[in-house]
């Protein structure tokens, strides 16, 4: 993709971050989240987790392009992250979902990095829904251990649940 210069500027900006934080990347895949939490904190004070969430949800409005450009540096780099999971996944399609109670409460939360997303795959999950307890078991999910929200579609489960 040819960067403007907007992108351009964003590209940079998210390479400097992610060049201060290249030495730890061993360490950071060691621990329990599975990523640097100031490598966190960094993204989600350039706006990063919701650059392509509306603006109306507390995002900046973006587009998904804006966000293959911080994921390609990031990834220069391979460092680990929630990115991904967060704001390709979970806001995009909180976004299409249509649900605008789902997507008031969550998607000001993903802008400001405070909520980390996930989402579980068709063929991933053996849910049950009994009295109104969802309980059972997702497996693959990208950035599982830090999501403080998983998105199960019902494509994923639709015969179990």
């Amino acid at each position: 993709m040819r960067l403007d210069e907007d992108r351009r500027r964003l590209a940079d900006a998210v390479g400097d971050l992610a060049a201060k934080h290249a030495g730890g990347v061993r360490e950071a895949m060691g621990t329990p989240l599975g990523y640097d939490p100031d490598l966190w904190a960094g993204m989600a004070a350039m706006g990063l987790p919701g650059i392509a969430v509306d603006e109306a949800h507390g995002g900046g409005g973006g587009a998904l392009a804006d966000l293959a450009v911080a994921l390609e540096e990031l990834g220069r780099r391979l460092l680990p992250s929630p990115l991904f999971a967060t704001a390709a996944l979970t806001a995009p399609l909180l976004q299409l979902s249509g649900d605008r109670a789902a997507m008031r409460r969550w998607l000001p939360g993903i802008a400001a990095g405070e909520v980390r997303g996930t989402v579980a795959w068709p063929g991933s999950c053996c849910l049950r829904l009994d009295d109104g307890c969802l309980t059972g078991t997702v497996t693959r999910l990208i950035s599982g251990a830090s999501a403080d929200l998983i998105e199960i579609g019902r494509a994923s489960c639709r015969e179990r649940v």
